[in-house]
C-alpha cells in the first residue's frame, strides 16, 4: 500500500512539476485584450500642441487613438517623428526622447497646482521628474522653424 502511494504520489508530482513548467500552474493564461477595449486619450488632449519652450523643438499631434510626436533632427534638420504608446485617458508610455509613463493634464500648473493665467489652455506632460508645456498650434506647423518645412515634414504646404 505505501509503495503504491508513493507511485500516486510521484506521478502526482511529476505532473504538478510539468503543469507548472508549461505556465498552466499559475492560473488562466493572459489573454490578447478585446476587440474595442483599446485605451483612448480624452477629448481634451486631442488636438496638435507646440513644445511651448523654444530650445526644444517638438511637436504633440494627438487623436483619441494615437500621440505622435515630432522633432528637428539636430545633425540633419530633418523632421524626425515616434509614436507613443497610450495606456488610459490622461497618460501614455513614451519610447522615445524622455522615455517613460508619462502623464498628461490641461490647464494645470508646471508643477501639477493651480494654474498661472499663461498656463491656461496648455498642455502640460508629466514623465518622471520632467514637466514639458506644450500649446495649441495649426497642423501644418509641425516642423516648421523660422517659417520653412524640412523636406519630409508631415505636413509641408
Amino acid at each position: 500500500m505505501i509503495a503504491e502511494l508513493r507511485h500516486v504520489a510521484t506521478g502526482v508530482v511529476a505532473v504538478s512539476a510539468v503543469w507548472v513548467a508549461w505556465g498552466c500552474g499559475g492560473g488562466p493564461s493572459p489573454q490578447p485584450p478585446t476587440p474595442g477595449a483599446t485605451p483612448t486619450l480624452d477629448a481634451d488632449f486631442v488636438g496638435v500642441w507646440r513644445n511651448s519652450n523654444d530650445q526644444f523643438r517638438n511637436w504633440w499631434e494627438i487623436s483619441a487613438t494615437r500621440a505622435t510626436n515630432y522633432g528637428i533632427n539636430r545633425e540633419t534638420g530633418s523632421c524626425i517623428w515616434g509614436e507613443a504608446e497610450i495606456l488610459g485617458s490622461d497618460s501614455i508610455r513614451v519610447t522615445f526622447g524622455r522615455i517613460g509613463e508619462g502623464r498628461l493634464a490641461v490647464n494645470v500648473g508646471p508643477n501639477g497646482q493651480e494654474p498661472r493665467p499663461e498656463d491656461r489652455g496648455r498642455l502640460v506632460i508629466f514623465v518622471g521628474n520632467s514637466t514639458s508645456l506644450h500649446h495649441r498650434v495649426p497642423r501644418r506647423d509641425i516642423c516648421l522653424i523660422d517659417g520653412v518645412h524640412p523636406p519630409d515634414a508631415p505636413y509641408p504646404d
